[in-house]
């Protein structure tokens, strides 16, 4: 749900333009915060982690109209700036294979890096008082339910004058994604809590500082 599975034509020009502006803000910061950072080396993780997520949402669910996203994990693993680059990258790929129409690229992507951001500072929050699996599952959880809430709200306003009643969408679509969270929060944990095991430096959400030449 938290992805916007529509094709081109559906959304009104002027949230469009809002999307694509709001995703070049965010992405406009993402670069500055991350410009003191060694990209050039952590680009390997970032693309391993965008192929991740990418790898995930072509996996259905089952019986779940729902796939994964673990954008909560990629804001643990990349840290919030990161993981919203990498939202992007997932969000741009998926529209070249027309997984979602060009013109909506700005708003998933504000929806996606959004929720690594938000899954980020809510994993850190968790953290003061929770293990990292925890942590993890309860901010994936959190932000899921929050972005789906948000998508609901902007389908209900942006789509209000194309004859699209979302109340009817609602009450057969809410369970399945309620479900689908519940697994994705448990998917992130179980990751999170391997990556503790493992590699527990890859949950620092940052990258190594540049070096000085």
């Amino acid at each position: 749900m938290s992805h916007l599975h529509l094709p081109d034509g559906v959304v009104p020009g002027p949230w469009l333009v809002a999307g694509y502006l709001g995703a070049a803000a965010l992405l406009a910061l993402a670069v500055l915060r991350l410009r003191r950072q060694d990209w050039v080396a952590a680009l390997p993780r970032l693309g391993g982690v965008a192929g991740m997520m990418l790898l995930a949402m072509s996996i259905p669910l089952g019986f779940l109209p729902y796939h994964l996203n673990l954008t909560v994990l990629a804001g643990v693993v990349l840290g919030p700036w990161g993981g919203a680059l990498a939202g992007f990258c997932v969000c741009l790929l998926l529209a070249l294979v027309g997984h979602g129409g060009i013109t909506v690229l700005g708003l998933n992507t504000l929806v996606l890096g959004g929720e690594a951001v938000v899954g980020w500072a809510l994993y850190r929050l968790a953290r003061l008082r929770l293990p990292p699996a925890l942590a993890a599952g309860l901010a994936t959880l959190v932000t899921l339910s929050l972005s789906m809430a948000a998508v609901v709200a902007f389908l209900a306003v942006a789509l209000s004058g194309t004859g699209f009643e979302i109340r009817r969408f609602l009450p057969l679509a809410l369970p399945f994604l309620g479900v689908g969270a519940v697994v994705e929060a448990g998917v992130v944990g179980a990751l999170t809590g391997f990556l503790g095991a493992v590699r527990p430096d890859l949950l620092e959400g940052r990258v190594p500082a540049r070096r000085p030449l």
